[in-house]
């Protein structure tokens, strides 16, 4: 099922932010880091996927954290955003698509503080493997040491995304107020 209008333009919104506050949370922690000679993205890795987190939660669309994963990886690509070149195509999906499956696998309690930590958690670890591992091909502790300190950035990020959806949950009175009536409109037209 495609999403409807609304949730299209939250989604996007989504993906404009995590992209945003990429562009400005990496040169600030290369400056905080400059020197140590370790990756850059793993301290900041949980601040980057609390917006595919957190579009997950509010939108309640089943594959928003891929929709929001191949928009942002098309505008990095295609933009010149991202670091990474052609590697940012399969390093977005696979983040979103990370996000996704955390969901799903904890039903419903993936909006909850411990749902949101852990499949925010999840997402960095997964792009930090792929940016270290694969992409830097460092060496094996050097991966397990950047694993680790994106385990701690992604479980931050994720009570940063808790805190966010709980902020739009009381701004707007209810859990998933997007997918509620949107729901509600499409079997209306069904009918």
């Amino acid at each position: 099922m495609l999403p409807g209008p609304i949730t299209l333009a939250y989604l996007s919104f989504f993906a404009a932010a995590g992209l945003a506050v990429k562009q400005l949370a990496y040169p600030l922690a290369a400056l905080a880091t400059a020197g140590t000679f370790r990756p850059v993205s793993p301290l900041v890795a949980g601040a980057y996927m609390m917006w595919l987190v957190s579009g997950r939660a509010i939108t309640g669309y089943r594959f928003a954290g891929t929709f929001i994963g191949i928009v942002q990886s098309l505008v990095a690509f295609l933009l010149v955003f991202g670091r990474h070149g052609a590697f940012n195509l399969p390093l977005y999906i696979a983040t979103g698509l990370t996000v996704d499956l955390a969901f799903l696998l904890m039903g419903r309690f993936a909006a909850s503080m411990p749902g949101c930590v852990l499949s925010n958690a999840a997402a960095s670890i997964v792009g930090t493997v792929m940016v270290v591992g694969l992409e830097l091909q460092m060496a094996g502790i050097v991966v397990l040491a950047s694993a680790l300190i994106s385990l701690g950035s992604g479980a931050i990020g994720g009570l940063l995304a808790h805190r966010l959806i709980r902020f739009y949950e009381s701004t707007l009175g209810r859990r998933f107020i997007l997918r509620d009536r949107e729901d509600r409109e499409s079997e209306g037209h069904a009918r």
